[in-house]
């Protein structure tokens, strides 16, 4: 928790500057960049890594080594598929099929996307050690090279911002960093040391549990951001780079949440399901309790004061960005409330239920979103994403009452916790205002 607290510091820090140097249409190109890449990769996710966390064969060599040749063949597919799609994307602005205000027409965007892609490469020669440690809780290691790889990137992007001024910085930064990570996961985790291998019966598994990761990954980024993909194609490429930023700003409790969740209760749910089923219940319990203190209080102080804290670190050209964080952590709530839910289903066995909630996003969002446009506007848009996450609350409640997993009461008190960070955000407010 340290070390992503940490984290996050770092990344506004870097934000903070990095607004300073660059404009921002910049950021606006950068985050579609970002997201179509990460959609080539959720494209081509069978859980590799999940695989070694959940099953019982994770620490064999075999099974391992078998995963990381499939990681590395995905890793080239990958940055195929991204050159693929930049030449498309080239071919369609040469021949007029874009509209020239909008990020997907930027002259740079298909190179940006080809140089910061290549970062899938070198990616899939990562050490399957990470997911060992982290099927382990070995967590230590992992979280300084992380920390590491982040300082690094973000001086590089600093140094390359402040000298030239370019979009440039921010891909360097990015293939800094996935080399450092690759790097040193090699170097300094422990676990079976990765070689070329190819295993019949660790590919059967991995495939027969990475088939429901696979959808779930996929609909999972149009869910999540797809909001992103589809703004880029109604908003300004200046506006698409405000709405980055509040995204941004908005995302870290979620993040935070993801990160524990991923990192610490999805091992422990695996390893309690693996071993004392009886207990599942009561762990999730525990877990939701401590997240939801962490942080539903401090995402209700952070919607009653988004527009001071825009106003206070960004400049007049970011002010738009305040608003929209507002709205954009109720979303942001929700993800706090469910993503431990979908976990403990994962370590079950039982991914589809993330599949069937994010799924019935997705549909919400393209169709909700450019309706929402044209008749009323872009605050109400804003406003259609913060809500998009209320849609997979009853999936996800139905799959823990169907396996006794559900408690009413934790999931009322995370609510009410949030309301009261609101209201002490409010007062505190008023509070200043009168100093």
């Amino acid at each position: 928790m340290i070390g992503h607290l940490l984290s996050q510091l770092i990344r506004l820090g870097g934000n903070l500057v990095l607004t300073r140097l660059l404009v921002p249409e910049m950021f606006g190109v950068m985050a579609i960049v970002n997201v179509l890449i990460m959609g080539v990769q959720m494209l081509s996710d069978f859980g590799l890594g999940q695989s070694i966390i959940q099953s019982k064969k994770g620490e064999e060599p075999n099974f391992v080594n078998t995963a990381w040749t499939l990681q590395i063949i995905r890793g080239w597919v990958l940055w195929l598929t991204i050159c693929l799609l930049a030449a498309l994307l080239w071919g369609a602005n040469q021949y007029g099929l874009l509209v020239k205000e909008q990020v997907y027409a930027h002259p740079l965007l298909p190179w940006l996307m080809i140089t910061v892609g290549f970062s899938a490469v070198i990616a899939g020669f990562n050490s399957m050690a990470i997911f060992q440690v982290n099927r382990n809780l070995m967590l230590g290691r992992l979280t300084l090279i992380n920390l590491f790889a982040q300082i690094v990137s973000l001086m590089v992007i600093i140094a390359v911002a402040w000298k030239y001024q370019s979009i440039w910085a921010l891909a360097v930064g990015g293939l800094a960093s996935s080399f450092i990570d690759m790097t040193f996961s090699h170097k300094y985790l422990p676990g079976v040391k990765n070689k070329l291998h190819w295993d019949k019966t660790a590919l059967k598994e991995l495939f027969s549990f990475g088939k429901w990761i696979f959808l779930s990954s996929v609909i999972g980024f149009i869910a999540n951001q797809g909001d992103r993909l589809i703004l880029g194609g109604l908003l300004t490429v200046e506006m698409l780079g405000v709405y980055s930023i509040a995204f941004m700003l908005s995302n870290i409790p979620v993040t935070i949440v993801s990160q524990l969740s991923h990192k610490v209760l999805f091992p422990n749910f695996s390893r309690i399901n693996r071993e004392n089923p009886k207990q599942l219940k009561a762990s999730l319990n525990r877990s939701k309790l401590w997240l939801s203190m962490l942080v539903m209080p401090v995402t209700g102080v952070l919607m009653s004061w988004s527009p001071f804290v825009v106003d206070y670190l960004y400049d007049e050209r970011y002010v738009a960005a305040g608003w929209m964080m507002t709205l954009l952590l109720l979303r942001v709530a929700t993800g706090c409330v469910l993503i431990p839910n979908a976990l403990i289903m994962m370590a079950k066995g039982l991914p589809q239920y993330s599949t069937i909630s994010a799924s019935l996003k997705a549909i919400f969002l393209f169709v909700a979103l450019p309706q929402v446009f044209n008749q009323f506007g872009v605050e109400e848009m804003i406003l259609t994403v913060g809500l998009s996450g209320f849609i997979s609350i009853p999936v996800m409640w139905f799959a823990l009452i169907r396996h006794k997993l559900f408690s009413l009461k934790i999931e009322i008190y995370s609510i009410v916790l949030l309301i009261i960070g609101f209201i002490v955000g409010n007062y505190a407010l008023k509070i200043w205002s009168y100093i």
